[in-house]
């Protein structure tokens, strides 16, 4: 079976801009120093979620997502996303997750660790994540 760029195109899009469907995406930090796997679950907890100085997960507003095909890779991104935390103990992040509300339960769509864990720790410390989802060869 082949999907076409256009196929491949309407099924990211579906999933991640179609606004008539119930399920909300969401942008989370992970504080355990592990490299992401295709087995992880939200429910089982490979990926700690970030908690104290301010840390909220941020819903992404499905407008917020852009599509493109170029030279027959489909990829899709959003617009800059921006954590802001308030002083407190130093926490260490090593990555990011990203998950969708699936019939009620949530779901881990797609993870990724960063090249270099950051630390927060004071009022006004910032993290920035930008997207870009695209295949890549397994």
């Amino acid at each position: 079976m082949v999907f076409t760029n256009e196929g491949r195109k309407a099924i990211l899009e579906t999933l991640l801009k179609n606004d008539s469907l119930p399920t909300d995406i969401s942008l989370h930090l992970f504080t355990n120093d592990v490299t992401p796997s295709i087995s992880d679950s939200y429910a089982g907890g490979e990926l700690v979620e970030m908690s104290g100085n301010g840390y909220t997960s941020i819903v992404v507003a499905r407008n917020q997502w852009t599509s493109a095909v170029s030279n027959d890779i489909v990829t899709l991104s959003m617009a800059e996303q921006v954590f802001t935390f308030t002083a407190g103990t130093p926490k260490t992040v090593y990555g990011y997750f990203i998950t969708i509300n699936n019939n009620g339960t949530r779901v881990i769509l797609c993870a990724d660790k960063f090249t270099s864990p950051l630390t927060v720790q004071y009022e006004g410390d910032k993290i920035g994540i930008e997207v870009v989802l695209r295949p890549v060869s397994a």
